[in-house]
């Protein structure tokens, strides 16, 4: 933790730290030394679509995007959220590039239990939004670091490459 004081200007037990969630600004005030922004988007936001799978950053059921990047939220601590933006599913509801990737998931049938749903969710909307070669090998490295209990990758490969045409 203090690290995490040092990177951003001494940030102290009681202080606010301004953030943007879902595109609207949020000021919290630091009151526990260890919560994480996972703890924080589901206890204090109410917001329920990043999932505790594992608790250390393995699984990716707790994915969001932090500065437009896909990152496991159960590793974040919120000393670093200071001037950061934080979309979670929820925020991407009205996104067309989004809602084109649901709809594929759907029509694919790229979900079994649905745990891991959100976090592929976001890693997909995430790869779409990077500047690189879209393809089966690609997607799959890029996936990597969710896990789908069900194993069904390959369905959501699929849809996630229906998407990227």
């Amino acid at each position: 933790m203090l690290l995490n004081r040092l990177k951003l200007n001494l940030i102290n037990m009681g202080d606010k730290i301004d953030f943007l969630l879902n595109g609207e600004a949020k000021k919290y005030i630091i009151n526990d030394d260890d919560i994480t922004l996972l703890s924080l988007l589901r206890d204090e936001f109410n917001l329920k679509a990043a999932k505790y799978g594992c608790g250390m950053g393995q699984c990716g059921s707790c994915k969001v995007l932090v500065d437009r990047k896909a990152m496991n939220s159960c590793q974040i601590s919120i000393w670093d959220l200071n001037k950061k933006s934080v979309v979670t599913l929820e925020g991407l509801q009205q996104d067309a590039v989004f809602l084109k990737l649901k709809e594929s998931f759907f029509k694919e049938n790229a979900a079994q239990c649905g745990f891991c749903i959100s976090g592929m969710l976001i890693s997909c909307y995430s790869i779409l939004n990077k500047k690189i070669k879209i393809d089966k090998e690609s997607v799959s490295k890029e996936l990597q670091e969710n896990l789908c209990r069900c194993g069904i990758h390959h369905k959501i490969i699929k849809a996630m490459l229906k998407v990227s045409m």
